[in-house]
Formats: structure tokens, C-alpha cells, sequence
């Protein structure tokens, strides 16, 4: 467990060192010490210094509890991100939550008020239904020290007990 731990946290290092912020060229200045970007007591990377700092945490994440759900993170514009989390009833239908909100330094989340889920379904040929079941709800994805993410959706509770741990990169939300 401890062996994952680090894997995890060189990995997100490697992430940060490689992008180097949403929206920046690939020959941006980078630090040389790159230290863990959600710790309250090392210095936090703000929207002051030109980079998003939902950066750190960009990328794909299962739910490891039940693993039938994801979620993807993407940086938009200079402090926020855009959440999808996917959640598998069946072969034939998924639900479907995207939302978007501000980083919060203060409590390592992103809290947001604009939640729209749907659930999709797809016909034996393939062809998917979206039926939007609300929109405007409210939570927030909140990163733990151990670089899990909780979720707390404020519509339904369907985030509960559900424990997020980083899967891949997504090549897309470097760009921002």
C-alpha cells in the first residue's frame, strides 16, 4: 500500500514537471523542486503565479469501492475545472454528472452549484438516449492528503462512500 502511495505521488510529480501549467507552451519555465501542490503548509500554486492549480489533480479516477464509476478533471480557464463522473448501471445505461466550479484552496476542493445528470442509454444498434434528470445541483470533489477524492453531491448523495484514486492522464486537460 505504501508502494502505491509513492508510485502515485511520482507519477503526479512527473505530471506536473511534464505540463507545467493549463494554457502554457511546453518550454514554460518550470520549477526545479516540485513539491505536493495540495499540502496547506508548502506554498500553494494560484492563479497569481499563471498557473490553474487544478492542474495538480487533472486526469482520470475510478471509484475504488464499487469501481463502476470515473471521473475526469480538466482545467478551465485560470482556477477552475470541469468534472464528468460516469457511473455504469448496466451495459445499456450510465449515469452521468458534469459539473464545473472554482478550486478552493482553503479546503482542497472544487465546490460547485451547476450539476447537470442524465442518464444515457443506448440501443441494441448503438444509438444513445439522454434523458437530464436535474440541473443546478450542488457539492464538491474534495482531494485528500493521500491523493484520493472524495465526492459529495448534494442533489442525491450518489457520491457517498465513493473514493476516487487517480487511473491515467487524460492528454486532453493539459491543454486546458
Amino acid at each position: 500500500m505504501k508502494t502505491r502511495g509513492i508510485i502515485l505521488f511520482l507519477v503526479i510529480s512527473m505530471l506536473l514537471v511534464c505540463v507545467a501549467g493549463c494554457g502554457k507552451k511546453a518550454d514554460s519555465e518550470v520549477a526545479s523542486d516540485v513539491e505536493n501542490p495540495i499540502s496547506s503548509q508548502d506554498a500553494s500554486m494560484s492563479e497569481e503565479d499563471g498557473q490553474n492549480p487544478v492542474m495538480n489533480i487533472i486526469g482520470s479516477y475510478m471509484d475504488r469501492v464499487g469501481q463502476r464509476a470515473s471521473m475526469d478533471i480538466v482545467c478551465e480557464g485560470t482556477d477552475s475545472g470541469r468534472v464528468v463522473i460516469s457511473w455504469a448501471g448496466s451495459a445499456f445505461e450510465q449515469a452521468v454528472w458534469e459539473f464545473s466550479g472554482k478550486w478552493d484552496e482553503d479546503t482542497h476542493s472544487i465546490q460547485y452549484s451547476n450539476c447537470k445528470k442524465a442518464i444515457r442509454s443506448y440501443d441494441d444498434s448503438g444509438t444513445m438516449t439522454e434523458t437530464v434528470e436535474y440541473e443546478n445541483g450542488t457539492g464538491a470533489i474534495i482531494v485528500q492528503d493521500d491523493y484520493t477524492i472524495t465526492w459529495k453531491d448534494d442533489q442525491e448523495n450518489a457520491g457517498e462512500n465513493c473514493v476516487f484514486e487517480f487511473s491515467a492522464i487524460d492528454e486532453d486537460a493539459a491543454e486546458g
